[in-house]
C-alpha cells in the first residue's frame, strides 16, 4: 500500500474489515444452520477477546516502532543543520581567498541538502542525492585543508577539521534513518490478523444474534485508522504527517544571505 494516500488506504482496509466481519457472521450462520445452538457460543467470547488483545498489542507495537523512526529522522535534521552551521562559523578563521572557495562550496552543500525532501524516498533518488552530497564533500574538504595549510590557524586546525568531519557524517546517518522503515511483513502481518480479528468478531457476534452494526463497524474504523497512521508515519516526505525541514531551511537561509566572504 506503500506509496497511496492515508485516505485510500484507511478506507481500504475499513472495507476490508467490514467484509470480513460479514464473512465471519455467515459462516457461523451456515456453519449452524438447521443445529441445535446450545454450546455452540460456549467459550467464543474468550476467542474474540483473545484475538482483539492480539490486534491491539501488534498495533501498539508498530505504532511505537513507526513512531521511534519518525523521531530519529526528526532530530537528524537538527543535527545536520547544526552540523553545517558550525562548519560555516568555524571556516570564518580561513584567510582569504581559502574562506570565499570553502564558502561558497558550502553554499552549494547546504542547497543541495536543503532540498533532501522534493528528491523523494526512492533508492534511485537517494543514490543519485548520495553522488552528488558526497563530491561537494570532497571539494569541500580539499579546500579546507588547502585553507588551513595556507593560513596561520593552526590552533584552529582541529576544531575545523573535527567539525567537517561531523557534517559529512550527517548525510549517512539521514540515509540510513529513510531507509530503516518498518519492515513490510510487519505491516502485512498486522492487515491479515486484523482481518482475523474481523472474521472472528463477526462469527461470535452471530453466535449471540445481534449485529451491533454501529460498535463493530466503529471498532474496525478505529483499527483501520490507527494501521493507516503506521503507513503515514513509514513516509516521511509525503502525507499529513512530513519531517519538518524548518532547521535545515533556516540554517540554509541564513548561510545563503551571509555577505560573499564575509566575517
Amino acid at each position: 500500500m506503500a506509496g497511496l494516500p492515508s485516505w485510500i488506504i484507511a478506507i481500504i482496509l475499513a472495507v476490508a474489515f467490514e467484509l470480513a466481519m460479514v464473512a465471519g457472521w455467515r459462516l457461523y450462520r451456515r456453519l449452524w444452520r438447521g443445529r441445535g445452538e446450545e454450546g455452540a457460543s460456549a467459550g467464543l467470547g474468550y476467542v474474540v477477546s483473545g484475538s482483539l488483545g492480539l490486534l491491539s498489542l501488534l498495533i501498539g507495537f508498530t505504532l511505537a516502532m513507526s513512531l521511534d523512526r519518525y523521531e530519529m529522522r526528526r532530530a537528524l535534521v537538527v543535527v545536520e543543520a547544526n552540523a553545517i552551521s558550525t562548519v560555516w562559523l568555524r571556516d570564518q578563521v580561513l584567510d582569504q581567498p581559502s574562506r570565499g572557495r570553502v564558502q561558497a562550496l558550502l553554499r552549494e552543500y547546504v542547497k543541495e541538502r536543503e532540498a533532501l525532501p522534493a528528491v523523494g524516498a526512492g533508492s534511485a533518488a537517494l543514490d543519485a542525492e548520495d553522488r552528488r552530497t558526497e563530491a561537494l564533500q570532497a571539494s569541500i574538504w580539499r579546500e579546507t585543508l588547502a585553507g588551513l595549510r595556507s593560513s596561520d590557524v593552526l590552533p584552529f586546525d582541529t576544531v575545523v577539521i573535527q567539525a567537517t568531519n561531523h557534517m559529512f557524517d550527517e548525510p549517512a546517518e539521514r540515509r540510513a534513518a529513510l531507509d530503516a522503515d518498518v519492515p513490510s511483513p510487519v505491516l502485512w502481518v498486522l492487515v491479515v490478523v486484523g482481518l482475523i480479528t474481523a472474521a472472528l468478531t463477526g462469527y461470535g457476534l452471530a453466535s449471540g444474534r445481534h449485529r451491533h452494526r454501529f460498535a463493530s463497524a466503529g471498532l474496525f474504523v478505529a483499527a483501520a485508522l490507527a494501521i493507516t497512521l503506521i503507513f503515514e508515519l513509514d513516509e516521511p516526505w509525503t502525507g499529513l504527517i512530513q519531517v519538518s525541514q524548518a532547521p535545515l531551511d533556516r540554517v540554509a537561509a541564513s548561510i545563503l544571505s551571509a555577505p560573499s566572504g564575509g566575517n
